[in-house]
């Protein structure tokens, strides 16, 4: 789901980008595994989207 979040922020579909990284916790995902290149996609990605 993280990765379909990422794929519908690329593509400008803000909304179900939002959907799939409020589904599929996308940071906890990323600290967890030290995913650091993707911690700092998701969090840039969250800002964009108006998460915190």
């Amino acid at each position: 789901m993280r990765h379909i979040g990422f794929a519908e922020h690329m593509a400008g579909r803000l909304d179900r980008a939002r959907a799939h990284f409020e589904e599929e916790e996308a940071t906890e995902l990323a600290e967890a595994t030290d995913s650091h290149g993707v911690l700092r996609w998701v969090t840039e990605a969250r800002k964009e989207i108006g998460l915190p």
